[in-house]
């Protein structure tokens, strides 16, 4: 898939290079739906059992199909950004979404952002929804990089995914095990074809699951209002 790349706001693009700041902290607990245009979407479901690549009715946002093992996998990109819209929509008060009023940038260098919120739910059309203008390359993306900008009326909200999010309990006796990796280490090593066969199965086994398990539970986000242009 072809990434969109042009920013739909020139003020979100002017802002979009903040530093990480420490805002208001949201924390969500384990409610995984969120309402959009008056339609409701659940992020969680068990592992679907019909071949993909469609997401079979009923079934959870959290999935991806895998075509190359020919089975689901959960999408932990998928994850980030519908929790990041929860906390969203928690800090601004807004339980319904009206898609068409509701604009997205984010410095998440995958297909998972645009595959949850342009394919999947579909709440935005792609003049709307938009990647940052320069950007970490995939493989080397780390939690600086985890975060979307939610413009909602004439506010926009930066979202920035907390590093608690990211947190594993560690198997020290695997071959795989390096103490001083986290869980982006672990990512990147993956992506970029760095790590060796013991390091990749600790990231699948040990490290990817919990992982999915933290977004589908409690989670917590830095959510800051991005200053309007005529407040500068």
């Amino acid at each position: 898939m072809k990434k969109i790349t042009l920013g739909f706001l020139v003020s979100m693009i002017v802002f979009a290079f903040a530093g990480a700041t420490q805002g208001a902290i949201v924390n969500l607990a384990a409610d995984n739906l969120v309402t959009v245009d008056g339609t409701t979407y659940d992020l969680v479901s068990p592992k679907p059992t019909d071949p993909g690549p469609a997401l079979p009715a009923g079934t959870g946002l959290m999935w991806e199909w895998n075509a190359d093992a020919t089975t689901w996998k959960a999408c932990i990109c998928r994850m980030v950004a519908f929790r990041a819209l929860q906390a969203a929509g928690q800090d601004a008060g807004v339980t319904d979404f009206t898609g068409a009023g509701t604009g997205i940038l984010t410095g998440w260098n995958s297909d998972g952002p645009e595959e949850l919120y342009v394919d999947n739910m579909p709440w935005v059309d792609g003049t709307n929804f938009a990647y940052a203008v320069s950007m970490t390359p995939n493989a080397e993306l780390t939690l600086a990089d985890a975060w979307y900008e939610y413009t909602i009326g004439d506010q926009t909200y930066r979202v920035e995914s907390r590093a608690g999010n990211y947190a594993f309990n560690p198997d020290t006796g695997h071959a795989g095990y390096r103490v001083d990796w986290d869980f982006f280490d672990y990512r990147s090593a993956v992506k970029n074809g760095s790590g060796n066969a013991d390091e990749k199965a600790y990231f699948k086994n040990v490290v990817r699951s919990q992982i999915v398990d933290n977004f589908k539970e409690e989670t917590s986000f830095n959510v800051n209002p991005v200053p309007i242009p005529s407040a500068l």
